[in-house]
């Protein structure tokens, strides 16, 4: 069945038809006028002459319009389709606009054609018709209003007036208005596409929702209104990040200039060009110039937001958080892309990152905040593609969510956390699985303290999460990847091979990402109680991304590696705070090659595809 394919491009360059220009050698019938040079680009001056149009803001000089008839044809039905198009083309563009305009045929019918000299018989063929145009909307060249979303073709009334014009050449043509009169079958749709049912539509799928940031300091009492204030806190700000004062603001961050020094300057400033505040205004906007400087700055409200848990700086003007499972666009903005920058160079300097140096930094922040600890990561624009860098906060909170917190937030119940907690003391190990901000490391953290206290215990671990306020033997480690000097540098790995020379009954690892992963199995294979997190979408496939791990930093193959992890005991799989999968490793299936599992816990109502054979063997 015959049909079409379209392209319509915008031209910006008038060298560009040096290159179109070759499609004039396979031209077989050419339908306006051309020039006695033949040139594509005098046809196309010779029209801006007579139209005389303005500058287009992005550029645009004129549009090439290529209309592909896939088709049995001869020759001159080849030109009957090409006249078709060209008459449809000047009711759409204007004759005046159109320079150019031909037919060429795939080399196929060339070679047809020149073996028997006989162009009555039929082939299959592609029947090209190009068409060159100064497309103009109030003066101005614009090609925009006959393209669709996609650009690179018409809007979708131009192509039913073409295929209705083709139509009278081609009578089984297949056109747009052919489709609504297919079954879903004859469309192509499969089973899968034919029964599909879309998701509904929510407000936060199609429109960013807002959230408002509380800043306590905005009940504070001041003789100046909030905007004035506002004013000259920015001013300040930018005189010191910006201005003459830069320097002075580098070395404050470095702690080579003290803090008492710096604030003296700031002071000064102020009293040279805003003599006029009185006391009560002035401590406030020192206040404010301290969160700048020592603090998160704007960021401070929502790190003292007990509802926020993740703060995400998308670029200077955006910031998104996450409250309750729900993602939201703040209030609040920096006041430039050098603001930002100049905020993160000083956050950066306080902690000794090296952004020369390194493109990811993950760090923490324990001291800061009195409720919150802090684990962060900022990318910078080697390697982020809108050239702003990425900020993420999570927050951990340093009043532990204990089990009542749990039980009442819904995480589990009674039955399940007793399990637990008997499986943190006297099972071999624990693993926890889900994704990001499931709940994971809550979990951990609550269970770290249910750990008998006659127990030796490390915890190593990319950042400051995991915490103990009340365990006797606990010890912590973190990485120190960002640190400037090379020989300070130690990861994941490094920190579980120093651990496994220790006195140790528990080796936990945070969050496990790759070749830790084997000294972890060494660790489990050597009677340690071991625990860890990773990512996974299901207690199966966490142990299998652990066995994975394992292969990529041994000479282990994937069926070894996971019969090593035959004594890690327990896996739970956690999806937004709540557990959803328990199961415990049984053993090692030897004609299988395979682990097998005990099903513990299966949370009802969603479905569990790991386990359906398991639930059919276990049934209660």
């Amino acid at each position: 069945m015959p049909y079409l394919e379209y392209n319509l491009k915008r031209i910006a360059n008038p060298n560009d038809f040096d290159a179109y220009q070759q499609e004039l050698e396979h031209a077989y019938e050419h339908f306006v006028f051309m020039p006695e040079s033949g040139l594509l680009k005098d046809a196309w001056m010779q029209t801006m002459n007579i139209l005389l149009p303005g500058k287009a803001e992005d550029d645009t000089i004129a549009g090439r319009f290529t209309v592909v008839l896939h088709a049995k044809a001869t020759e001159e039905k080849g030109k009957a389709f090409a006249k078709a198009v060209y008459n449809q083309c000047v009711e759409i563009f204007g004759m005046d606009n159109i320079f150019a305009c031909f037919c060429s045929m795939d080399d196929h019918f060339y070679a047809e054609d020149a073996a028997d000299g006989d162009d009555t018989d039929e082939e299959q063929l592609q029947i090209i018709c190009t068409v060159y145009m100064v497309p103009i909307q109030k003066r101005i060249p614009n090609l925009a209003p006959y393209a669709d979303s996609f650009k690179h073709q018409p809007k979708r009334k131009y192509v039913k007036q073409i295929e209705q014009a083709v139509k009278k050449v081609f009578p089984d043509l297949h056109t747009i208005a052919d489709d609504t009169n297919l079954t879903p079958q004859e469309l192509g749709y499969q089973a899968r596409l034919i029964d599909f049912k879309p998701h509904q539509e929510t407000k936060s799928d199609i429109k960013p929702l807002r959230y408002t940031a509380i800043d306590p300091d905005s009940q504070t009492q001041t003789n100046l209104a909030s905007d004035q204030i506002r004013k000259i806190i920015n001013d300040t700000v930018a005189y010191f990040t910006t201005g003459p004062e830069r320097t002075s603001f580098q070395l404050a961050q470095t702690g080579e200039l003290s803090k008492k020094k710096f604030f003296k300057l700031l002071e000064e400033y102020l009293d040279k060009n805003h003599d006029e505040l009185s006391n009560i205004d002035r401590e406030f906007i020192m206040k404010k110039l301290d969160k700048w400087a020592y603090g998160f700055y704007l960021l401070d409200p929502l790190i003292e937001d007990d509802e926020v848990s993740d703060i995400m700086v998308i670029n200077h003007d955006r910031i998104r958080v996450k409250v309750r499972n729900g993602r939201f666009t703040a209030n609040l903005k920096f006041l430039d892309k050098t603001d930002y920058e100049m905020f993160l160079l000083g956050l950066g300097a306080r902690n000794h990152l090296d952004f020369t140096q390194r493109a990811i930094h993950v760090f923490s922040d324990i001291t800061t905040s009195s409720k919150f600890r802090l684990r962060m990561n900022i990318a910078t624009p080697h390697i982020t593609s809108d050239g702003e860098p990425y900020f993420h906060i999570r927050k951990i909170a340093k009043q532990k969510r204990d089990f009542d917190y749990l039980l009442d937030a819904g995480m589990l119940d009674k039955t399940i956390m007793n399990y637990l907690i008997d499986r943190a003391r006297y099972g071999p190990g624990l693993v926890f699985c889900g994704k990001g901000a499931s709940g994971k490391t809550t979990m951990m953290n609550a269970l770290l303290d249910k750990i008998a206290y006659n127990k030796s215990v490390l915890v190593t671990q990319e950042s400051e999460e995991l915490f103990s306020n009340v365990h006797p033997h606990i010890m912590f480690e973190h990485i120190t990847m960002s640190c400037p000097d090379p020989n300070q540098r130690y990861d994941l790995s490094h920190l579980a091979r120093n651990g496994l020379l220790t006195d140790l009954d528990y080796f936990v690892i945070g969050e496990i990402k790759g070749g830790e992963a084997a000294d972890f199995m060494m660790a489990a294979d050597t009677g340690h109680q071991c625990w860890c997190s990773v990512h996974a979408p299901s207690a199966k496939e966490g142990i299998s991304k652990l066995a994975d791990y394992v292969c990529s930093a041994t000479t282990y193959s994937l069926d070894q590696a996971t019969k090593l992890l035959r004594s890690l005991g327990t896996v739970v799989f956690m999806k937004n705070f709540r557990v959803c999968e328990i199961v415990e490793i049984s053993g090692w299936d030897d004609e299988k090659k395979e682990l097998m599992y005990t099903p513990v816990y299966l949370q009802p109502g969603i479905p569990h595809p790991d386990f359906e054979d398991l639930l059919k063997q276990h049934a209660v």
